[in-house]
Protein backbone atom coordinates (compact mmCIF):
# COMPACT_ATOMS: atom_id res chain seq x y z
CA UNK A 1 0.00 0.00 0.00
CA UNK A 2 2.80 2.31 0.98
CA UNK A 3 4.24 1.73 -2.44
CA UNK A 4 1.06 2.68 -4.37
CA UNK A 5 0.58 5.62 -2.08
CA UNK A 6 4.02 6.81 -3.11
CA UNK A 7 3.45 6.25 -6.80
CA UNK A 8 0.47 8.02 -6.80
CA UNK A 9 2.15 11.31 -5.09
CA UNK A 10 4.58 11.12 -7.94
CA UNK A 11 2.03 11.11 -10.47
CA UNK A 12 0.06 13.59 -8.81
CA UNK A 13 3.38 15.84 -8.60
CA UNK A 14 4.37 15.05 -12.59
CA UNK A 15 0.48 16.34 -13.20
CA UNK A 16 1.40 19.44 -11.35
CA UNK A 17 3.85 20.51 -13.16
CA UNK A 18 3.01 19.58 -16.41
CA UNK A 19 -0.99 21.37 -15.62
CA UNK A 20 0.15 24.64 -13.62
CA UNK A 21 4.30 25.22 -14.39
CA UNK A 22 5.33 24.26 -11.38
CA UNK A 23 7.59 21.78 -9.46
CA UNK A 24 7.40 20.63 -6.13
CA UNK A 25 8.89 17.20 -6.31
CA UNK A 26 11.47 18.32 -3.52
CA UNK A 27 12.02 21.44 -1.32
CA UNK A 28 14.64 23.36 -1.97
CA UNK A 29 17.05 25.47 -0.27
CA UNK A 30 15.84 29.23 1.16
CA UNK A 31 18.20 31.65 -1.43
CA UNK A 32 18.25 34.73 1.22
CA UNK A 33 19.58 36.07 4.17
CA UNK A 34 16.27 35.35 6.44
CA UNK A 35 15.76 31.93 4.84
CA UNK A 36 12.18 33.26 3.71
CA UNK A 37 10.66 29.47 2.16
CA UNK A 38 8.10 28.17 0.98
CA UNK A 39 5.92 26.39 3.20
CA UNK A 40 6.55 23.38 1.52
CA UNK A 41 3.83 20.74 3.21
CA UNK A 42 1.00 23.40 2.79
CA UNK A 43 1.83 23.65 -1.08
CA UNK A 44 1.75 19.76 -1.58
CA UNK A 45 -1.03 19.36 0.75
CA UNK A 46 -3.61 21.24 -1.60
CA UNK A 47 -2.58 20.07 -5.19
CA UNK A 48 -3.03 16.33 -3.90
CA UNK A 49 -6.60 16.77 -3.24
CA UNK A 50 -9.25 16.11 -5.46
CA UNK A 51 -12.73 17.24 -5.93
CA UNK A 52 -14.92 14.08 -6.07
CA UNK A 53 -17.61 15.80 -6.93
CA UNK A 54 -15.86 16.04 -10.96
CA UNK A 55 -16.49 13.73 -13.21
CA UNK A 56 -12.81 12.99 -14.25
CA UNK A 57 -10.76 15.05 -10.40
CA UNK A 58 -7.85 16.51 -11.16
CA UNK A 59 -5.28 17.97 -8.42
CA UNK A 60 -6.20 21.50 -7.85
CA UNK A 61 -3.39 24.08 -7.48
CA UNK A 62 -0.73 24.70 -5.05
CA UNK A 63 -1.30 26.82 -1.90
CA UNK A 64 1.55 28.71 -1.90
CA UNK A 65 2.49 30.91 0.83
CA UNK A 66 6.05 31.58 2.11
CA UNK A 67 7.62 32.05 5.36
CA UNK A 68 10.65 32.65 8.10
CA UNK A 69 11.05 32.78 11.93
CA UNK A 70 14.13 34.47 13.57
CA UNK A 71 14.96 34.78 17.18
CA UNK A 72 17.58 37.31 18.69
CA UNK A 73 19.70 37.50 21.77
CA UNK A 74 18.38 40.66 22.38
CA UNK A 75 14.89 42.54 21.66
CA UNK A 76 14.12 43.53 18.70
CA UNK A 77 12.84 47.15 19.95
CA UNK A 78 16.89 47.58 20.63
CA UNK A 79 18.13 46.07 17.77
CA UNK A 80 15.65 47.92 15.01
CA UNK A 81 14.13 50.85 14.31
CA UNK A 82 10.70 51.21 12.60
CA UNK A 83 12.56 52.57 9.61
CA UNK A 84 15.41 49.37 9.81
CA UNK A 85 12.20 47.34 10.24
CA UNK A 86 11.05 48.49 6.52
CA UNK A 87 14.30 48.05 4.87
CA UNK A 88 14.25 44.26 6.39
CA UNK A 89 11.27 43.85 5.14
CA UNK A 90 11.84 45.35 1.80
CA UNK A 91 14.67 43.20 1.17
CA UNK A 92 12.52 40.30 2.25
CA UNK A 93 10.75 41.24 -0.45
CA UNK A 94 13.63 40.35 -3.13
CA UNK A 95 13.41 36.99 -1.35
CA UNK A 96 10.37 35.96 -2.15
CA UNK A 97 11.11 37.03 -5.84
CA UNK A 98 13.92 34.47 -5.55
CA UNK A 99 12.27 31.69 -3.67
CA UNK A 100 8.99 31.16 -5.84
CA UNK A 101 11.53 31.19 -9.21
CA UNK A 102 13.01 27.86 -7.83
CA UNK A 103 10.02 26.34 -7.70
CA UNK A 104 8.74 27.75 -11.17
CA UNK A 105 5.63 29.57 -10.05
CA UNK A 106 3.27 31.35 -12.49
CA UNK A 107 2.68 34.77 -12.12
CA UNK A 108 -1.10 33.89 -10.65
CA UNK A 109 0.24 31.97 -7.80
CA UNK A 110 2.82 34.39 -6.83
CA UNK A 111 1.81 36.24 -3.35
CA UNK A 112 2.02 39.95 -3.41
CA UNK A 113 2.01 41.17 -0.03
CA UNK A 114 5.09 40.14 2.39
CA UNK A 115 4.38 41.33 6.19
CA UNK A 116 6.87 41.65 9.19
CA UNK A 117 5.84 40.92 12.28
CA UNK A 118 8.41 42.19 15.15
CA UNK A 119 7.80 41.50 19.01
CA UNK A 120 10.09 40.78 22.27
CA UNK A 121 13.07 38.43 21.21
CA UNK A 122 11.80 37.67 17.56
CA UNK A 123 10.56 38.17 14.13
CA UNK A 124 7.84 36.47 11.75
CA UNK A 125 8.19 37.52 8.00
CA UNK A 126 5.21 35.87 5.82
CA UNK A 127 4.01 36.56 3.22
CA UNK A 128 -0.21 36.52 1.93
CA UNK A 129 -1.35 33.31 0.77
CA UNK A 130 -2.25 31.74 -2.61
CA UNK A 131 -4.76 29.04 -3.82
CA UNK A 132 -7.70 27.51 -3.33
CA UNK A 133 -7.53 26.19 0.81
CA UNK A 134 -8.87 28.27 3.25
CA UNK A 135 -5.88 27.82 5.80
CA UNK A 136 -7.61 28.30 9.24
CA UNK A 137 -9.96 25.39 8.67
CA UNK A 138 -7.12 23.00 7.27
CA UNK A 139 -4.61 23.61 9.69
CA UNK A 140 -4.43 23.62 13.74
CA UNK A 141 -7.05 26.26 15.09
CA UNK A 142 -5.28 29.49 16.13
CA UNK A 143 -7.46 32.55 17.59
CA UNK A 144 -7.24 34.40 14.25
CA UNK A 145 -10.46 32.67 12.75
CA UNK A 146 -12.29 33.33 16.08
CA UNK A 147 -10.96 36.86 16.08
CA UNK A 148 -11.67 36.97 12.32
CA UNK A 149 -15.37 36.06 13.64
CA UNK A 150 -15.53 38.59 16.16
CA UNK A 151 -14.71 41.12 13.54
CA UNK A 152 -17.21 40.30 11.22
CA UNK A 153 -19.78 40.06 13.77
CA UNK A 154 -19.12 43.85 14.68
CA UNK A 155 -19.84 44.71 10.94
CA UNK A 156 -23.18 47.21 10.47
CA UNK A 157 -23.66 47.76 6.78
CA UNK A 158 -21.35 45.68 5.08
CA UNK A 159 -21.06 41.79 3.94
CA UNK A 160 -19.47 39.90 6.61
CA UNK A 161 -16.62 38.41 4.92
CA UNK A 162 -12.68 39.62 4.92
CA UNK A 163 -11.97 41.05 1.77
CA UNK A 164 -9.50 38.29 1.13
CA UNK A 165 -10.95 35.87 3.11
CA UNK A 166 -8.13 36.02 5.78
CA UNK A 167 -5.35 35.54 3.63
CA UNK A 168 -3.32 38.59 3.69
CA UNK A 169 -0.09 38.87 5.19
CA UNK A 170 -1.05 40.56 8.50
CA UNK A 171 -3.42 37.52 8.79
CA UNK A 172 -0.74 34.74 8.11
CA UNK A 173 1.86 36.43 10.70
CA UNK A 174 -0.32 36.12 13.35
CA UNK A 175 -1.73 32.43 12.46
CA UNK A 176 2.10 31.66 12.45
CA UNK A 177 2.98 33.57 16.23
CA UNK A 178 -0.08 31.76 17.42
CA UNK A 179 0.97 28.07 16.20
CA UNK A 180 4.58 28.97 17.44
CA UNK A 181 2.96 29.99 21.35
CA UNK A 182 -0.34 27.98 21.01
CA UNK A 183 -0.35 28.27 25.26
CA UNK A 184 1.36 31.74 24.63
CA UNK A 185 -0.34 35.76 25.62
CA UNK A 186 -2.70 36.41 22.58
CA UNK A 187 -1.25 39.09 20.54
CA UNK A 188 -3.21 42.02 22.13
CA UNK A 189 -1.27 41.57 25.28
CA UNK A 190 2.28 41.33 24.39
CA UNK A 191 4.10 44.58 25.87
CA UNK A 192 5.69 46.15 23.93
CA UNK A 193 3.25 45.92 21.31
CA UNK A 194 3.62 43.94 18.55
CA UNK A 195 5.15 46.08 15.57
CA UNK A 196 3.95 44.88 11.82
CA UNK A 197 4.05 46.19 8.48
CA UNK A 198 3.38 45.33 4.90
CA UNK A 199 4.81 45.71 1.74
CA UNK A 200 2.97 45.35 -1.75
CA UNK A 201 4.44 44.07 -4.77
CA UNK A 202 1.94 43.96 -7.60
CA UNK A 203 4.75 42.95 -10.13
CA UNK A 204 5.17 43.71 -13.84
CA UNK A 205 7.78 46.05 -13.61
CA UNK A 206 6.07 47.66 -10.86
CA UNK A 207 7.89 49.18 -7.31
CA UNK A 208 6.89 47.87 -4.58
CA UNK A 209 5.32 49.91 -1.81
CA UNK A 210 5.16 50.12 1.82
CA UNK A 211 1.13 49.94 2.54
CA UNK A 212 -1.24 50.43 5.58
CA UNK A 213 -3.58 47.23 6.05
CA UNK A 214 -6.17 46.75 3.62
CA UNK A 215 -9.20 49.06 4.56
CA UNK A 216 -13.26 48.30 3.49
CA UNK A 217 -13.67 48.44 -0.30
CA UNK A 218 -16.51 50.44 -0.69
CA UNK A 219 -16.90 49.59 -3.97
CA UNK A 220 -18.42 46.68 -3.42
CA UNK A 221 -21.89 46.60 -2.72
CA UNK A 222 -22.16 45.37 0.09
CA UNK A 223 -18.85 46.41 0.93
CA UNK A 224 -16.05 43.79 2.24
CA UNK A 225 -13.88 45.10 4.98
CA UNK A 226 -10.41 44.50 5.76
CA UNK A 227 -7.07 44.21 7.36
CA UNK A 228 -7.75 47.01 9.08
CA UNK A 229 -10.16 46.03 11.66
CA UNK A 230 -7.85 42.78 12.37
CA UNK A 231 -5.23 44.74 13.44
CA UNK A 232 -6.97 47.15 15.94
CA UNK A 233 -8.45 47.60 19.15
CA UNK A 234 -11.97 47.09 18.31
CA UNK A 235 -13.52 43.18 18.95
CA UNK A 236 -11.38 40.46 16.95
CA UNK A 237 -8.38 42.87 16.73
CA UNK A 238 -4.94 42.16 17.50
CA UNK A 239 -3.69 45.68 18.66
CA UNK A 240 -0.57 45.69 16.34
CA UNK A 241 1.52 48.97 16.40
CA UNK A 242 1.33 49.26 12.80
CA UNK A 243 4.43 50.52 11.16
CA UNK A 244 3.59 54.31 9.56
CA UNK A 245 3.97 53.88 5.93
CA UNK A 246 5.20 57.43 4.97
CA UNK A 247 8.73 56.46 7.20
CA UNK A 248 12.14 56.74 4.98
CA UNK A 249 13.84 53.47 5.16
CA UNK A 250 16.82 52.83 7.06
CA UNK A 251 19.90 50.31 6.68
CA UNK A 252 20.61 47.86 9.42
CA UNK A 253 23.89 45.61 10.31
CA UNK A 254 23.39 41.90 9.10
CA UNK A 255 24.54 39.62 10.14
CA UNK A 256 24.28 40.49 13.85
CA UNK A 257 26.80 38.56 15.27
CA UNK A 258 26.07 36.51 18.44
CA UNK A 259 22.08 38.14 17.92
CA UNK A 260 20.53 35.49 15.82
CA UNK A 261 19.75 32.89 17.84
CA UNK A 262 18.27 30.64 15.28
CA UNK A 263 15.75 30.82 11.80
CA UNK A 264 13.76 28.51 11.04
CA UNK A 265 9.94 27.74 9.91
CA UNK A 266 6.53 28.15 11.95
CA UNK A 267 4.95 25.12 8.94
CA UNK A 268 1.22 25.63 8.87
CA UNK A 269 0.81 21.48 9.60
CA UNK A 270 2.10 22.51 12.80
CA UNK A 271 5.65 21.65 12.66
CA UNK A 272 8.87 23.92 12.96
CA UNK A 273 11.09 23.10 10.08
CA UNK A 274 15.15 23.45 10.54
CA UNK A 275 17.17 24.47 8.14
CA UNK A 276 20.21 22.13 7.46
Amino acid sequence: MAYFASLICYITLLFASWSWGYDLSERKAPVGRFKLALDYGLARENFQAVNPDLPNPKPSEANVLLSTHITFSRPVNELFTDEQLWQISRDAVDEVEGEVRQYGFKKALIPRATTIMAWGNETIIATSQKGQSFTYDSTKQTPVLSDLRLCEATIANSDPRHRTSGSCGEEMVAHIYYLLYLKGPHIRDLYPRARIGTWINLGGGTVPRQADPCGTNDDLQPPLWGCSRFVGDTAGGQNFDVLDRDLERAPYRWPLVDTVVGIDQMQLCGSIFIHP
